[in-house]
């Protein structure tokens, strides 16, 4: 903003524009009708779909030419709460194959059906294979796991249906391989809240809701 003094302002005229958003602020706040306020936006790194159409996958750069895909649920249940704290956490995705078929293994959670792949936290001091690994076993039972590659890393921005916090997520996402015969018994609280559900990539494609995981499962086929 260039350097002026205001003019058909009444008492503030000829003061300079600087010194004279002090008076009126003060003016204001002797009438009771305002008061000082310094305020700050922080924009989202997602696409505005109102303004611009463009890359069906949201994308931000964390180098030149380095393009991380960045998701933000808009259903009711998981859309992310403005004006509420957000939790940011290393997370890890995991696609799951039978090592002797072309079958998937997706969790299928009991309260509202959706069929998605097994996710989880990287606790401090892990790895994301490590994290995967450990989340395998207790959500899925298998004991005979080989992790083939590292798949992609992205973004995500919801609301954790669960846990019922706003959460950002920076996750990575693996292919690993099991023995679907080598499981042990999970615990009656993970059984609780899901069950395991095996089927093509085909099937999968068709019947799920969750994007990210259908984005990964993609990247391999």
């Amino acid at each position: 903003m260039r350097e002026g003094v205001l003019i058909n302002s009444e008492e503030f005229n000829g003061l300079p524009h600087l010194h004279a958003f002090e008076k009126i602020v003060a003016h204001l706040e002797s009438l009771g009708a305002g008061r000082k306020k310094i305020t700050y936006k922080l924009r989202d790194r997602s696409v505005s779909r109102q303004r611009y159409r463009g890359s069906p996958i949201p994308v931000y750069y964390k180098e030149p030419m380095d393009m991380v895909p960045f998701y933000e649920y808009e259903d009711a249940e998981r859309k992310h709460k403005p004006g509420q704290e957000t939790l940011t956490r290393q997370v890890m995705q995991v696609v799951v194959k039978d090592k002797d078929s072309d079958e998937y293994c997706f969790i299928k959670r009991n309260h509202d059906g959706d069929v998605s792949g097994f996710f989880g936290g990287i606790e401090e001091g892990e790895t994301a294979e490590q994290a995967a690994e450990r989340e395998l076993l207790e959500e899925g039972g298998f004991t005979s796991i080989e992790v083939k590659k590292h798949i992609l890393e992205y973004h995500c921005k919801f609301r954790h249906p669960t846990k019922k916090r706003n959460q950002y997520s920076v996750c990575t996402c693996l292919y690993v391989e099991v023995d679907r015969n080598s499981k042990q018994e999970i615990s009656k609280e993970e059984q609780a809240q899901h069950s395991l559900v095996w089927m093509s990539s085909e099937e999968f494609l068709k019947v799920s809701n969750n994007d990210t995981t259908k984005y990964a499962l993609r990247m391999i086929l």
